[in-house]
């Protein structure tokens, strides 16, 4: 499992190497790979909170379990429904501002993986990584409740109406 911890300390070691870096083609590959990295610790942080809250680990019965809770969400699935103002309107403002930066933070992904022209500066992606930070430490400081409302939110398909 990737810690989402882990992940937001790999993407400051390729901030702090762009920085260093003498050629600007290089430097601008680490900061690419630092907006990368973040959304994965935004990803992986919405899946660390499904599976601890939604298959707790003191049943060894319910691994299986665990796994899909972990490996059930959809990139895009999680986006659109981040996205969906309907659906986050019940959320205190901590978890729609992750919400909001988890989308943002994927759309910077794409710019950083797909578009070979796209070029960040490191204010942004300094900006960037501090912010992911930031709301993947509210979203694990919320209340349980709230996060486990918030897992099935994201991981489920909408049937209500």
């Amino acid at each position: 499992m990737f810690s989402p911890a882990n992940l937001i300390a790999t993407a400051r070691t390729l901030f702090d190497a762009a920085a260093e870096e003498t050629d600007p083609e290089q430097a601008q590959t680490h900061l690419k790979r630092a907006v990368s990295t973040v959304y994965y610790a935004m990803f992986h942080a919405i899946c660390a909170n499904a599976m601890e809250l939604l298959a707790p680990a003191e049943d060894l019965a319910i691994s299986e379990a665990r796994l899909q809770a972990y490996r059930g969400l959809e990139h895009t699935h999680a986006r659109n429904q981040c996205r969906n103002s309907g659906l986050m309107a019940p959320f205190p403002a901590e978890i729609k501002e992750f919400a909001r930066i988890f989308v943002d933070s994927q759309g910077h992904r794409n710019q950083a993986d797909y578009n070979p022209i796209s070029d960040f500066s490191s204010s942004d992606v300094s900006q960037i990584i501090e912010d992911a930070a930031n709301a993947i430490n509210d979203l694990s400081s919320a209340p349980e409740s709230l996060r486990r409302a918030f897992a099935i939110t994201i991981l489920l398909r909408n049937r209500a109406g």
